[in-house]
């Protein structure tokens, strides 16, 4: 939930000062700036700067920055309301923060006792994602793209634990019990 955002200006012209916004909130100057080339001819010269700023503790979800090169004016001490951000010059993407797994919801098969020993494994999850698995009795996970059968269960307990990753690499996963029951005589 913390970025470091950085970004490269080119531009004409002598003003130097960049500043950026979170979600269209109050402009924050930039002070990492670092003045990577300069050329052309008076009055033609080109500036490349390069910035950064840290962005700590985002909350979950979608957010925009806009980074803003131009000219900060401090206000006077008897009217410190003067003070303003002239723009000349902005970029801006969206970008969103996911640190929460997803959540799967076994339906099928549940903690209990089964007198088959075919079960659909049925589940679901909370949000879009780009990978989904099970593991039978701690085996190697099997790779499905959703609800499945678990086919030719022997006689006993079991568990199946079902892995789901989001798009960004959050692993959530569920387990649950049960157990096959042996028919009778």
């Amino acid at each position: 939930n913390s970025i470091l955002v950085n970004f490269t200006v080119v531009m004409g012209g002598t003003a130097f000062d960049f500043g950026y916004s979170l979600d269209d909130g109050a402009v924050i100057r930039v002070e990492n700036i670092t003045e990577i080339s300069e050329s052309g001819w008076i009055p033609y010269v080109t500036y490349t700067f390069r910035g950064s700023a840290f962005l700590a503790n985002l909350s979950e979800g979608s957010h925009s920055i806009t980074v803003y090169q131009g000219h900060q004016f401090q206000g006077i001490p008897e009217n410190p309301s003067l003070e303003r951000y002239e723009v000349l010059a902005y970029d801006y993407t969206n970008f969103t923060i996911d640190t929460i797994a997803p959540k799967i919801s076994l339906l099928s098969p549940e903690n209990r006792v089964y007198n088959m020993s075919d079960l659909s494994l049925d589940f679901t999850v909370n949000e879009p994602v780009s990978k989904v698995s099970y593991s039978l009795d701690g085996q190697a996970n099997v790779t499905v793209v959703g609800n499945t059968m678990l086919a030719n269960l022997t006689y006993g307990e079991h568990n199946v634990t079902v892995y789901a990753t989001d798009n960004v690499g959050n692993i959530g996963s569920e387990t649950i019990n049960f157990t096959i029951a042996e028919p009778p005589e």
